[in-house]
């Protein structure tokens, strides 16, 4: 009996421990020092951007040329046009790679890449994949790619450490000149049933891309040689856009303080969607605040999320939300698009959502859009989501049974490893 308490506490040390430590202190915001830098973003969000560049080391760039893609078909079509065309190189980053029709197309293609003499790389986050996909892995080796796997097997002890903390990010990089950033895995599903979003990025921005896969690649072992890249082209009239990277193991919280400094200094609306809501404390307080000083904040959540507890944790903040002024949607189906839009100028776009697990636990990405066309073109792409999707409200909640609402309150005492 003694060594099935130790055991159990044991692992319930090392599930903490994996955890990384939360925290929820304010950070002070300096005027950035070299304002050169910032030249092309409005004053009012330079201190946004000299924060960011302060915790990733990556500055914004300019001359980008920025593409949303919210339909999966579109989104395939110009992916296969990209991938084609590779002459150099071809990297990507997935949390999860799921079999189908998608996946055989999208692997035969990387296989010619290879075979054809272009540096193909893969790097997949193990903890998402079933062991029979590692026979897939195989074949993509025979014929030339290069793949890494983070959380690779035969590393128990590291793995056992480090097991809460997931490689998320997505990205898809081909010749170091284009770049596709969102929340879409290779699955059937993202790109047909699934509602999701992604940019397509071409530019400057594209090689501090290429430096946040690097880090990762490196990280899970992969040949630590450069990718052979085309010059990026840089638009004289193109949008300034930030790559911003987090992870368990850096000093900062940079997704989660992007989100706060946001709300805090908004000043018509937030519009985010998440596939899961289960923010820390100081965030649920930013939505709060916002709200009660007039900013239009309206949050969308997936009314079949592919976690239905997660719908539940997700409840469990909605009477906090809505009396402060908050106002939730749930839409039809699983959406899974992890955006926000504030003030028709500063839109985000990547694989973080407004959780724990990606502030704090997982390796996640974002790209950070000044530029007011972007803006209200998603702010637009998010009221057209609106009209298909049912908005809760304090009436609402009366219908729900009490099991529901204790069943959220327990969950959310797990938010941190859900």
């Amino acid at each position: 009996m003694r060594f099935c308490r130790h055991t159990v506490l044991a692992l319930m040390l090392i599930l903490l421990t994996s955890c990384g430590i939360q925290r929820f202190s304010q950070r002070s915001i300096l005027p950035p020092r070299d304002t050169s830098l910032y030249a092309s973003i409005l004053p009012a969000y330079r201190p946004l951007s000299a924060l960011l560049t302060e915790d990733t080391g990556l500055p914004p760039r300019e001359g980008n040329d920025i593409r949303l893609f919210p339909d999966g078909e579109e989104r395939l079509r110009s992916t296969l046009q990209d991938w084609n065309g590779a002459r150099l190189s071809l990297c990507l980053e997935k949390y999860r790679l799921q079999r189908g029709v998608l996946m055989d197309t999208l692997f035969c293609l990387m296989e010619t890449k290879a075979r054809s003499g272009v540096d193909v790389r893969l790097l997949v986050e193990r903890h998402g994949q079933l062991p029979m996909d590692r026979i897939n892995y195989r074949k993509l080796r025979r014929s030339g790619v290069d793949v890494a796997e983070f959380h690779p097997l035969g590393h128990f002890a590291s793995n056992l450490v480090n097991l809460n903390r997931r490689d998320h990010r997505k990205f898809e990089i081909i010749d170091g000149g284009v770049a596709y950033v969102g929340g879409r895995n290779i699955s059937d599903r993202n790109f047909s049933r699934w509602k999701d979003l992604d940019i397509r990025v071409s530019g400057p921005l594209v090689q501090d891309i290429m430096t946040v896969f690097m880090k990762n690649w490196v990280k899970a072992g992969g040949r630590n040689e450069p990718v052979q890249t085309l010059e990026p082209p840089v638009m004289p009239d193109g949008k300034t856009a930030q790559v911003l990277f987090d992870g368990p193991k850096d000093r900062r919280w940079t997704i989660r303080d992007l989100h706060e400094w946001t709300l805090a200094n908004t000043q018509t609306y937030f519009y985010c969607s998440t596939p899961y809501l289960s923010p820390p404390l100081s965030t649920i307080k930013a939505l709060c605040d916002a709200a009660r000083r007039g900013v239009d904040v309206r949050i969308i959540l997936p009314e079949d999320c592919d976690l239905p507890f997660m719908n539940r944790v997700a409840e469990s903040y909605f009477r906090q939300l809505l009396s402060s002024g908050v106002r939730i949607w749930m839409c039809p189906g699983m959406h899974h698009a992890k955006r926000f839009f504030a003030d028709d100028y500063l839109s985000s776009v990547g694989s973080a959502n407004l959780d724990q697990r990606s502030f704090f636990t997982n390796y996640e990405d974002d790209v950070i859009i000044y530029d007011a066309e972007t803006a209200s073109e998603g702010r637009r792409f998010f009221l057209e989501e609106l009209e298909q999707s049912q908005e809760v409200t304090s009436e609402t909640m009366k219908g729900w049974s009490v099991f529901r609402r204790l069943a959220g309150g327990f969950l959310r005492i797990f938010a941190r490893q859900l």
